[in-house]
């Protein structure tokens, strides 16, 4: 199923919308069912809270899943906050262990427990171990479901085990060969695997251990060793090797939109919220208040450039046509500023500039 384009969206949104108003659950549902979930969820962002309710509720169960883990911070916590703990649990169920970590740690961090409680045992466990790892640390944002292979299986015998493969395993790209006591020893391409003799050990088909990181690590810092090395999955390990999950790329782009996002708000004097926050669905109040104390210390600041000019201002009698140069120092200023700002943002988000370079 393909992304639709910003107009198939926007046809979108409205489609909702008019079914909402006229209370067609089933042609919506209908509807909806042939759309990517992070379309879906775009058109949710957008609507009120009572039509984001009814749309969701028109949705499959699995397919449910899926949008809520797209929805931006608002819808996410509207729709949460209208559904029974009960249903909530069951969508949960559906979803990665990592990706309810996202939603109970950041979007709904105040009905964790309940919803945890609601979920079933298994699911809640996994959560609740990712849950223990600090905020925007790699352990929060890891998959515990990983393949696993041992250095003396053959060939024939890893694709048989890949066959019966838990269906939660979906980064089987690279496999990671493990000792008898969980300890990475290295990884092996599913690539080498399958144009390997079927009776050719693993341990000749793999690489020294790839690089890894500890589940306390900076999220940014994972995506960036993800970046930096052309990995489709970067291992998450203890202190004494032991493989406890892997982050995976789709995870990795998100961290690193969220953090440029971040950056650029920053460039813009304005205060950064959740950079998932839909810029439409953002409250007018939230928006102010984020924005009005950079706006203050500009205001403030500015009054500078009055005091120099009344400093001037005798100058400025005698020869009028000083005058018509003020905007164009103002404006080259202003230029300059924001060019300069622009290449220092960027090349600290890209870890090109450090506190050394000051």
């Amino acid at each position: 199923m393909s992304r639709a384009t910003p107009e198939a969206r926007e046809a979108l949104e409205r489609q909702v919308r008019q079914a909402v108003a006229l209370g067609e659950v089933e042609g919506l549902g209908a509807l909806l069912s042939r759309q990517h979930p992070a379309d879906i969820a775009d058109a949710i962002d957008r609507l009120d809270d009572a039509a984001r309710l009814a749309a969701f509720r028109a949705l499959a169960p699995a397919q449910a899943a899926e949008v809520l883990d797209e929805t931006g911070l608002d819808a996410t916590r509207a729709l949460v906050a209208a559904l029974p703990p009960g249903e909530v649990g069951r969508i949960l169920d559906r979803l990665p262990a990592d990706d309810v970590a996202e939603i109970l740690g950041e979007d709904v961090p105040e009905r964790r427990q309940a919803l945890l409680a609601a979920m079933s045992p298994p699911d809640a466990a996994d959560a609740r171990a990712l849950l223990a790892y600090p905020p925007g640390s790699a352990g929060r944002i890891m998959t515990e479901a990983f393949a696993a292979v041992r250095p003396e299986m053959r060939a024939a015998e890893v694709l048989a085990f890949l066959r019966e493969l838990d269906p939660a395993v979906q980064a089987i790209t690279d496999l990671y060969a493990l000792d008898a006591a969980g300890r990475l020893l290295g990884s092996v391409a599913l690539r080498a695997v399958l144009a390997a003799a079927p009776e050719r050990p693993v341990a000749d088909l793999m690489q020294p251990p790839p690089v890894a990181v500890a589940p306390e690590t900076d999220q940014e810092e994972a995506a960036r060793l993800i970046s930096q090395y052309d990995l489709f999955a970067l291992p998450v390990v203890a202190p004494d090797r032991r493989l406890l999950g892997i982050v995976t790329v789709d995870d990795a782009i998100d961290v690193l939109v969220a953090e440029n996002t971040e950056d650029v708000l920053r460039l813009g004097a304005i205060e950064s919220g959740r950079p998932d926050e839909s810029y439409f669905s953002t409250p007018i109040a939230r928006a102010v208040r984020r924005r009005i104390g950079w706006l203050l210390i500009l205001f403030l600041t500015g009054t500078l450039t009055i005091n120099v000019l009344g400093r001037f201002e005798a100058a400025l009698d005698q020869v009028v046509a000083l005058a018509f140069f003020i905007p164009l120092l103002i404006g080259t200023g202003g230029n300059t500023g924001a060019q300069t700002v622009s290449t220092m943002v960027r090349g600290m988000a890209l870890g090109e500039i450090r506190l050394r370079d000051a």
